[in-house]
């Protein structure tokens, strides 16, 4: 679930070293986060700046050494400033630019703990000597999309909000697809080296089932054919996910196949307050971008957002869909949403 819900950033290329200030936050329970910020050029554009900040997707994914280039580049040659936070047991080190990553700090991230960060950030954002306070723009993605309209909710002075890939399903319907189709695809796509469909116990070893908190081939392999298939792999993606919520173990829900999330990230996400109604009560200009392929956040319930946008008489909201794009979208399209975005606020 990790590539499924990080969303992006993992598109996104280091091509350079920029200069990036890097800021420690303190968050509503006392805990701290690390954020970051890469200035334009301050000869070029000297003053007070216009900001982005952008909310990257679960996951355990760094967000600010991805501002040294790509989109990061493309932002600050607008003269506006890109700004980013890292979830709680991620931290960048300043001088070896090595990223950390503290696996106690990181289980204690739930949906609502993240937006109360979000919201902390966005604070600091508006703190900083070099931003125009006025003029900051919101965007997030999947996960992020949570987050971003957070911090839309509290601070209606937002200038725009670019929801990408929104998570407006219901949680439970969403994993139960991830677990029953697209992870078990997603496993196979990647280990079968013989394209037969299914995984042999050479394309699947016991060590990597354990380290990603399953059963050994042989338990998962309940027809005894020598062969792993999606239905068999899928059963086994509940099993695990059911005994690590019942015991709390994190070892499924941490690995590669799980999403690197957290078992109390899961927990809250099942309880979370729909996203589509909160969207709704928003008055700030709000844009949608979504792929009509995306299986992992579906597309139908933001047609029917729209829909009842639509009908109540929603002006500020805009729907962008992008034909047979997938949850990623494309590098292309993350680009020109955040150029868009930027160069909306020089405006």
């Amino acid at each position: 679930m990790g590539a499924r819900y990080s969303l992006l950033l993992l598109l996104f290329s280091l091509s350079c070293r920029a200069e990036i200030e890097f800021r420690s936050v303190r968050t509503f329970d006392g805990a701290t986060i690390q954020t970051c910020i890469r200035y334009p050029d301050s000869q070029k554009f000297p003053g007070r700046r216009p900001a982005i900040l952008f909310i990257q997707g679960s996951g355990n994914d760094d967000a600010c050494l991805r501002l040294e280039g790509g989109y990061g580049t493309g932002i600050t040659d607008r003269g506006v400033a890109i700004f980013a936070k890292q979830k709680r047991g991620i931290e960048v080190d300043v001088q070896s630019r090595v990223v950390r990553f503290d696996t106690a700090k990181f289980v204690t991230n739930t949906l609502p703990s993240l937006e109360q960060d979000a919201v902390a950030a966005f604070a600091d954002l508006q703190s900083i000597a070099r931003v125009d306070s006025k003029h900051i723009s919101v965007a997030g993605g999947s996960e992020g999309t949570h987050l971003a309209t957070a911090i839309a909710e509290q601070h209606p002075e937002i200038q725009e909000l670019s929801l990408i890939s929104s998570m407006i399903e219901s949680f439970d319907r969403l994993y139960e697809r991830q677990l029953s189709v697209l992870i078990p695809q997603e496993i196979i796509s990647a280990l079968d080296k013989n394209k037969s469909g299914t995984l042999s116990p050479n394309e699947m070893d016991d060590a990597t089932l354990h380290t990603n908190g399953l059963l050994s081939f042989e338990s998962i392999d309940t027809d005894h054919d020598n062969e792993i298939s999606k239905t068999e792999l899928a059963a086994e993606l509940h099993r695990a996910l059911a005994y690590s919520l019942a015991s709390g173990d994190e070892t499924f829900p941490l690995s590669d196949f799980g999403g690197h999330i957290s078992v109390e990230w899961l927990r809250s996400a099942y309880t979370a307050k729909p996203l589509g109604p909160r969207i709704l009560n928003l008055k700030i200009p709000t844009t949608l971008h979504h792929g009509t392929a995306d299986l992992n956040a579906s597309i139908q319930p933001v047609y029917d957002l729209q829909k009842r946008a639509l009908a109540e008489g929603k002006t500020n909201l805009q729907f962008i869909y992008y034909d047979g794009l997938t949850h990623e979208l494309s590098k292309d399209v993350i680009y020109k949403i955040l150029f868009e975005l930027a160069d909306h606020l020089v405006r």
